[in-house]
């Protein structure tokens, strides 16, 4: 096995598509403000600016969010990074984790993108779930060093 930790990143173009609707519903805003201008003056006129800068802010934020979100797998544990104002570590030993799955939308096929959720008995991340990072043999990976580990603190899973 390599010594060298990997690092996964949620994509760019799926931290976007992710907020497709809020997009949608700033463009809605706007063609409604341009095809109907007479009834966007006065308090209509504020609520849509104010509620297109919120939409937009949101949008940017989770984009951003998503962006700084690191998963980090060592050979002997998962590392989750995330946030942008206060980060926070979460360490998941690798020979707690039970079962893993992951799936494949028709849109995260065409782009080559993956989503794995994780099972483990760690009491503060009993399900971690990873949407949107590349699909290049993680769980192949994820698999041998979870077996590994297994193997040398000698632990047993019994059901």
């Amino acid at each position: 096995m390599e010594n060298l930790p990997t690092t996964y990143k949620i994509s760019v173009l799926y931290s976007f598509l992710k907020q497709t609707w809020i997009i949608m519903l700033l463009l809605i805003i706007c063609l409604l403000k341009i095809t109907f201008p007479i009834y966007f003056f006065g308090p209509l006129y504020f609520l849509a600016i104010g509620l297109m800068v919120f939409l937009g802010l949101k949008a940017f934020y989770s984009i951003i969010y998503d962006r700084t979100k690191e998963f980090i797998l060592f050979e002997d544990r998962l590392v989750v990074k995330e946030g942008i104002f206060f980060r926070t570590n979460d360490f998941i030993e690798l020979y707690r984790i039970k079962d893993y799955s992951s799936y494949q939308t028709l849109f995260m096929q065409m782009l080559s993108l993956m989503a794995v959720t994780i099972y483990s008995s760690d009491k503060t991340s009993p399900e971690l779930q990873i949407k949107g990072i590349k699909s290049s043999g993680v769980l192949e990976r994820l698999r041998l060093l979870v077996e590994e580990q297994r193997r040398i603190k000698g632990v047993r899973e019994f059901d």
